[in-house]
């Protein structure tokens, strides 16, 4: 009987020993993955956050605002020979991160728009790794973009953006410039200052 006794004492605690030992890592684990979790809601890049980024970059970012939605977004300048290419990044999505170059040069219909301007396009975005081109109908003009996932985004993939977007533009002018196509095409284009190449909405 006492034996009996002594082993159901025993069996008790071990049993507590074991909960208790299961309790503890479940706590550990939970202070484990809550920090994790912090760390990763923290990188989410918001409309300050994102300026803070860009600047620790060593560019100097205007504050615009989309005419259409009124979302704000930072522009930024790159001059290149005659053009100036305005670079657009914002943070206003969760989500996504949007980085895009406007060329509004060209407001002529589409079906003027030659086909080796558009297969150069395509061909292109085969070639790029972080961005490509679009076309907007709505507005007529071609874009360079990119969208990142609004999260764990570094300094590093931001500029591989930015220098992948602005180099892009710089050698693809042929294609998105009017005035180099084929002129059989008998596409007419809106005439541009400079500043125009790749500017975003005011």
């Amino acid at each position: 009987m006492g034996r009996r006794y002594y082993l159901s004492r025993l069996g008790n605690k071990v049993l507590v020993a074991t909960m208790k030992i299961l309790i503890s890592l479940l706590l550990l684990c939970g202070c484990l993955l809550h920090p994790m979790t912090s760390r990763a809601s923290e990188t989410n890049l918001d409309h300050a956050s994102l300026k803070a980024m860009i600047e620790g970059l060593g560019y100097e970012p205007v504050e615009k605002t989309y005419s259409d939605s009124g979302a704000k977004f930072w522009e930024l300048s790159f001059p290149r020979g005659p053009w100036t290419y305005t670079v657009a990044v914002n943070a206003n999505s969760r989500e996504t991160l949007w980085t895009s170059v406007e060329f509004a040069v060209y407001k002529g219909p589409p079906e003027n728009i030659p086909q080796s301007a558009l297969l150069g396009m395509l061909l292109e975005n085969t070639n790029l790794k972080w961005s490509q081109f679009r076309y907007q109908a709505n507005t007529h003009s071609f874009f360079l973009v990119s969208v990142l996932r609004n999260k764990t985004i570094s300094p590093a993939d931001l500029r591989r953006v930015i220098d992948e977007i602005v180099a892009a533009a710089d050698r693809t002018q042929k294609l998105w410039d009017p005035k180099l196509w084929p002129k059989s095409a008998g596409a007419k284009f809106v005439k541009a200052v400079p500043e125009a190449a790749g500017a975003a909405q005011k």
